[in-house]
């Protein structure tokens, strides 16, 4: 991420941010670990410790493909093609 900051297209396609924003945007990965941390424990004691990986790793792999098609708006739209 600290990479792709000193792009240029990208610091035009994220409107330039100020420090905090890119504090923001480098930390945000790691606020789903954390907003999901009151709710594994009793998901694995509901329905056991495989499941619940089992579960976690369908949502992980949904997102990528999403993200790399050709209709999402949100990454066509800054210009990364």
């Amino acid at each position: 991420m600290n990479g792709l900051q000193s792009l240029p297209q990208w610091q035009n396609a994220f409107n330039y941010p100020g420090s905090t924003m890119l504090g923001l945007l480098n930390a945000i990965q790691n606020v789903g670990s954390l907003a999901r941390l009151p709710f594994a424990p009793y998901l694995s004691d509901g329905i056991g410790r495989r499941p619940a990986v089992l579960y976690g790793a369908c949502i992980m792999v949904r997102p990528p493909p999403i993200a790399l098609s050709p209709t999402n708006r949100l990454l066509t739209s800054h210009g990364f093609r």
